[in-house]
């Protein structure tokens, strides 16, 4: 926020990492904004910025002298030593008192007040010429509190308990306004007594999500079965194991790293490209239709090696039998990604599909049926490109009927390549329909 009155500019930069306030004088004496630019020192694409959503708007109008006080609640009473923070509720900048008193321009704000032996409190205010002055905002006394306790309970749409209660007594008082927070309605996935994955999805008009609080209040929350995955990981509860991962020669860089959510990053940290696979569980998929579901970011665009991200079988080949030297013309490799450096192009189970896919993160689905050893692949990424790829030949000319493994590979020249959400599900047994005859 530019404050030409003034001569200050006030500037709020979040992230989900936090949030950093900063404040300064405007260096310019004019008092309009005539341009907007946008630079940077990066030249690696990887680490450019987004930069969307810019708008701009401009705010004239008289200020009024506001007091604001806080009182007991109990008896009305002023709390003399109550902290107040008052904060623009459109761009969350602090408003600074002028002699104990608040200069406003009409519109809405949010007032907290804090005291030794009072319970914090915080409230909107919506200014408006019509505002009684002075302020008061009511403070309840930590000795007129009684705790109260929130048990969250998540059940299938038969009653069943699918997931352990959550207990929540943090700051939470008989008598107060409670809804359930966002986080504890998300999808969620647990594994079944059959080794499989089930995925729970939130059924929020069956489920209890907010209450007046008694000392003990209980909400039920419904999650229906939406999918049953015989694969599925999402990285945000996942522990490197490097022993799991047969590695080639040279030297690799497997991390989690984190985008709003935790997702695995393999990169080539040497001279010549290096890869790795892990096994999964084997899942038999003989004479079967298999989905498969994964992210995938294949970064920077500029590498000299090729990067590659394959599912395949248990014990998949390599080129020379060497893993690092990658899946082109090896056998046990189901579907296969590509981007060579080199060659500027970034190839899907042996087709060129340019490279405007790099750099940004893409959903594929591929529906894999063994009994063809065909496979349709559907490419979408963040940025709305998309691309389908209809029954193409599996990646590996020799394929056993089952899926085992999964790998990554760096390409030289710092390549590398994220995979996140990964999910594999049977979808067809192979069995024909038999036509019923009235």
């Amino acid at each position: 926020m530019f404050d030409f009155s003034a001569g200050r500019a006030y500037v709020t930069v979040s992230s989900e990492k936090g949030t950093a306030e900063f404040t300064g004088k405007l260096q310019s004496s004019t008092s309009n904004i005539s341009s907007i630019s946008f630079t940077t020192n990066y030249e690696n694409d990887e680490r450019a910025c987004l930069v969307d959503d810019v708008s701009v708007w401009t705010q004239t109008a008289p200020q009024y002298k506001i007091d604001i006080q806080a009182e007991n609640a109990a008896d009305g009473s002023p709390v003399d030593d109550a902290q107040i923070t008052v904060k623009d509720a459109a761009t969350g900048v602090e408003i600074a008192p002028v002699d104990g008193s608040y200069m406003l321009c009409e519109g809405s704000y949010t007032v907290t007040t804090s005291a030794e032996g009072f319970r914090t409190t915080e409230m909107p205010l919506e200014l408006t010429p019509a505002l009684t002055v002075p302020v008061v905002i009511p403070m309840t006394s930590s000795n007129d509190l009684i705790p109260a306790t929130v048990t969250i309970r998540y059940r299938d749409e038969e009653g069943n308990q699918i997931k352990d209660d959550t207990v929540i007594t943090d700051n939470i008082y008989v008598g107060d306004h409670f809804t359930v927070p966002e986080e504890y309605t998300y999808d969620f996935v647990k594994p079944n007594d059959s080794g499989k994955t089930d995925l729970y999805t939130f059924n929020e008009s069956r489920s209890q999500t907010s209450a007046v609080l008694d000392e003990n209040t209980v909400l039920t929350l419904e999650f229906n079965l939406r999918e049953q995955y015989d694969y599925y990981e999402d990285f945000e509860n996942y522990t490197i194991d490097e022993a799991a991962w047969e590695n080639g020669d040279g030297d690799h860089s497997l991390t989690l790293e984190c985008d709003k959510t935790d997702y695995l990053k393999y990169s080539c940290v040497s001279g010549s490209s290096v890869g790795s696979y892990t096994n999964i569980n084997e899942i038999d998929c003989e004479g079967k239709t298999v989905k498969i579901e994964a992210d995938l970011k294949f970064a920077p665009l500029n590498i000299s090696g090729a990067s590659q991200f394959s599912i395949g079988n248990t014990d998949p080949a390599f080129s020379g039998t060497k893993i690092s030297y990658g899946f082109e013309g090896a056998a046990g490799h189901i579907i296969g990604f590509m981007h060579n450096g080199s060659k500027k192009t970034f190839t899907v189970n042996g087709i060129d599909i340019g490279t405007d896919f790099i750099g940004e993160w893409m959903h594929i689905e591929a529906d894999a049926d063994f009994a063809a050893e065909k496979v349709t692949i559907r490419l979408t990424t963040e940025s709305g490109l998309s691309k389908v790829i209809e029954d193409a030949d599996f990646c590996s000319s020799s394929v056993d009927p089952y899926i085992g493994s999964i790998y990554m590979r760096g390409g030289s020249g710092g390549g590398s390549v994220s995979a996140d959400n990964i999910k594999i599900m049977i979808t067809g047994d192979g069995v024909s329909t038999e036509t019923e005859i009235p």
